[in-house]
């Protein structure tokens, strides 16, 4: 699972294993972060690339684990199921499995970046990115290379957008962009929108936190685990 922080993942964490499952963190590669190269300060001068890193997606060597831990679990046919969670940058590095990989059965992304083009544009500030990544129209490719809109042509795992309308950090056109771009490529996708919610009060409601609209936090937990099942159909992992 990515998360945008572990709070998110925990939160799954405590919803799936109510459903007997077997869980496994995994974090970006930090290949392309500052602390990793001394290309990293160009950072500032803004370099898009080094700047952000590239997601990990599980080798063969990490499924072999995964399936020794995990053994009683595995499904009948002795297949290890696997499915992948995140919010905001975590939404994100969900996003790039879809198109990249075809080792998860469903993916749950909220509030991500898809395209780092519209984002820059229409989020509430562009400070952070321009700081970071510089502008995107200086890193055409880079700037195209992440975005996990670029998978979608090759796109075939179900894919949960989880969405507040009134997001500005990571704006409600992020999941609709990626919503119509797997309707067209004909990919089961499901976008759910929560009416007057931002970026964090959203994240906080699925945490299980106190929150303003609860019952948002509530459909939203309901819905990861309903959508997973969905994904895993006659191969869910049981007790």
């Amino acid at each position: 699972m990515y998360a945008g922080g572990m709070r998110f993942a925990h939160t799954a964490v405590l919803l799936w294993c109510a459903a007997s499952a077997a869980l496994a963190f995994t974090t970006p590669a930090a290949s392309g972060q500052a602390a990793a190269s001394p290309s990293g300060a160009s950072n500032v001068s803004g370099a898009l690339e080094p700047a952000v890193a590239e997601p990990h997606f599980p080798t063969n060597e990490d499924l072999r684990h995964l399936r020794a831990l995990s053994a009683p679990l595995l499904s009948p046919d002795g297949n290890l199921v696997l499915f992948t969670v995140g919010y905001s940058y975590g939404g994100e590095m969900a996003g790039f499995a879809e198109g990249k990989t075809d080792r998860f059965k469903a993916i749950v992304s909220g509030a991500p970046v898809i395209d780092q083009f519209s984002e820059y544009g229409t989020e509430h500030g562009s400070w952070y990115d321009r700081w970071y990544y510089g502008k995107p129209w200086e890193h055409v490719e880079d700037a195209w290379r992440q975005s996990p809109l670029s998978g979608a042509a090759h796109a075939k795992t179900p894919f949960l957008l989880l969405q507040g309308v009134s997001d500005a950090t990571d704006p409600l056109g992020q999941a609709e962009e990626m919503y119509r771009a797997l309707r067209q490529e004909g990919v089961p996708v499901e976008l759910v929108t929560y009416p007057r919610e931002d970026h964090g009060p959203l994240a906080t409601g699925i945490f299980g936190r106190p929150s303003q609209e609860p019952w948002h936090g509530f459909d939203a937990r309901q819905r990861i685990v309903e959508f997973i099942e969905k994904g895993f159909g006659s191969s869910a992992a049981k007790p």
